[in-house]
């Protein structure tokens, strides 16, 4: 196939980054009855994890891979927007917040321009509940696991081949680390909520799964009918999570939480600790959240070169 085909316009995929991107927009307003839009995430995840496994393995066999060109290039798609972000909620924090809640902004500022907010969320929990309103910069933890997955898997693909030629070997390994992390995340689901919801050992299964879908079809085309049908079952499962799901599949990091923050409110009601209460925080920033996601789906649009490196 030729460099400008493998390069072309993917209408189908952006159709699919804009359904995800949408989904968690929706949910986040509390808009319809999206009550699962926030599986648009997991969504995004898999569409990253079919476009990195497709920029590093068709660049590996043709030997024009680079690594370096290959975290510039992840880092000109994320960086500008992520930073733009991060200097308006500085601007604004600094205008209109309280100085309490404008140190924690900073704090996670640095967290998210550094890509390790998902740590830093995962330690504070409570993505669903109540409290998540008041951060700000909260959406930056999917971004985080999305950049640390970029550093991992070249690395890992061009390891593995040098000791393993061959993508079969590539596909064994996909395989085997989805089934890892996957079962990672069914068992610690329960056992450490927050942790299966945030870091990227629980979550590269979902990427993974997108690498495996190139790998095992690469650029195979079904035919129109078949295509058509492929299309409908795959919009049709998308709508069942976003209509289907709902907040209780979010039980075990609400439980997290809530005893995260009890311990939070005993810290404070503590001499010498202050009285800051909860009820001090605005609620329902996390609307602004959205116009992240919304420039980084948008701003792919203006790049109709999709897989170029």
């Amino acid at each position: 196939m030729s460099s400008t085909a493998r390069n072309a316009f993917r209408l189908d995929i952006n159709l699919l980054r804009v359904i995800a991107v949408t989904g968690v927009v929706l949910y986040h307003f509390r808009i319809g009855a999206l009550t699962g839009g926030f599986a648009g995430v997991d969504l995004f995840f898999v569409v990253s994890g079919y476009l990195m496994t497709r920029i590093i393995c068709d660049g590996i066999d043709r030997g024009t891979f680079s690594l370096w060109r290959f975290y510039i290039a992840r880092a000109r798609r994320i960086v500008p927007a992520l930073a733009a972000f991060c200097l308006v909620m500085l601007v604004v924090s600094q205008v209109w917040i309280d100085p309490l809640t404008r140190r924690e902004i900073a704090s996670d500022i640095v967290s998210s321009i550094l890509f390790i907010s998902n740590f830093a969320y995962w330690r504070d929990a409570g993505y669903f509940d109540a409290a998540a309103a008041s951060k700000w910069l909260l959406h930056t933890w999917s971004l985080s696991v999305e950049w640390q997955f970029y550093l991992v898997l070249p690395l890992a693909l061009l390891a593995l081949r040098r000791v393993l030629p061959g993508r079969r070997y590539w596909l064994a390994a996909l395989w085997i680390g989805m089934l890892l992390s996957f079962a990672l995340a069914v068992v610690l689901a329960e056992l450490k909520p927050a942790f299966a919801f945030y870091l990227l050992p629980t979550r590269a299964w979902e990427m993974l799964a997108g690498g495996l879908v190139y790998l095992h079809l690469g650029d195979w085309r079904a035919g129109p009918r078949l295509s058509s049908g492929l299309a409908l079952i795959g919009l049709a499962l998308i709508a069942v999570a976003f209509f289907g799901l709902d907040n209780l599949v979010a039980v075990a990091v609400l439980r997290d939480a809530a005893a995260g923050r009890r311990r939070r409110a005993r810290h404070r009601r503590a001499p010498g600790n202050g009285a800051r209460t909860e009820s001090s925080r605005p609620l329902h920033r996390d609307r602004a959240l959205v116009l992240l996601d919304l420039y980084l789906a948008l701003a792919d649009r203006r790049r109709p070169r999709l897989f170029r490196l």
